[in-house]
């Protein structure tokens, strides 16, 4: 049975990956690269099937991401974490997420953007006492365009 001391470390992890996840969203919704870089380890890899895309280390990533919301406004949600310590030093985590960008719209009128849902498939490492994000993939289960809705 775990004692106290290793309960509590547990409870304060938890809090601290749910917050590196709340922190990527803020950063990534302000577009706000030099944060945005700080939550992911120096080799990083954030993988997104459905476009067959992978980025590879924290500048790649922060510098990419940003690039591909550039002139939008974004709203991304992460929900019900699923959080498992795989070592004293490392967890994973399933995040479902919702998300809406939306760029000016198109002289006809027409909204312009995606809004999905889907998981965050995340691997974390716990770096210099600090959680990070090493690896993210993001597997949407439905997209819909905004002139959809």
């Amino acid at each position: 049975m775990p004692n106290t001391e290793d309960i509590l470390r547990e409870l304060l992890d938890r809090e601290q990956l749910k917050e590196l996840r709340a922190r990527y969203f803020r950063f990534l919704d302000l577009r706000d690269q030099e944060g945005f870089a700080t939550v992911f380890t120096e080799d990083a890899v954030l993988e997104v099937p459905e476009v067959d895309l992978v980025f590879r280390g924290r500048e790649e990533i922060a510098a990419k991401v940003l690039a591909s919301v550039s002139g939008a406004v974004s709203a991304h949600h992460g929900h019900t974490p699923e959080l498992i310590f795989t070592g004293p030093d490392t967890a994973t985590g399933i995040w479902a997420m919702q998300d809406i960008v939306e760029w000016p719209r198109a002289a006809s009128g027409e909204r312009i953007g995606i809004t999905g849902v889907g998981h965050y498939r995340d691997e974390y490492v716990r770096e210099d006492g600090e959680w990070r994000i090493a690896k993210v993939r993001l597997v949407r289960i439905r997209v819909q365009t905004l002139s959809e809705l």
